[in-house]
């Protein structure tokens, strides 16, 4: 697997330029390549002859869920959702401002604790 060095205000940041859409593009393929590798292991094991069945129905589930959402990761559409998020912001300021603000906070508390 391929991976390239990103800094900030380069051309493969995640910014709307095409190279930043096809390093986006690579990191979803990588990811979701990685939760189907995953559920195809897990499969592996659910199917052995030596696993318990008990075990067996939860690691096959868990496969079928890691399959699922490597469909879903494929499926995303980064720019679509850009541009949603943009026209969220923009139509609504005051409580964008107000659930980052809140999501700053929470996540502050959580950090300071540890």
């Amino acid at each position: 697997m391929e991976t390239e060095n990103v800094t900030p205000g380069s051309a493969s940041s995640f910014g709307s330029s095409s190279s930043g859409t096809c390093s986006i593009e690579k990191i979803r393929d990588a990811i979701a390549d990685t939760l189907q590798n995953t559920a195809a292991k897990l499969s592996e094991k659910a199917t052995a002859p030596d696993a318990q069945p008990s075990m067996a129905r939860y690691t096959k589930q868990a496969s079928e869920w890691l399959e699922e959402s490597a469909e879903s990761v494929r499926g995303f559409d980064y720019e679509r959702t850009d541009t949603k998020i943009r026209d969220y912001v923009s139509l609504n300021p005051g409580r964008s401002l107000l659930m980052a603000g809140a999501a700053g906070l929470v996540v502050g508390i959580l950090l300071r604790r540890r």
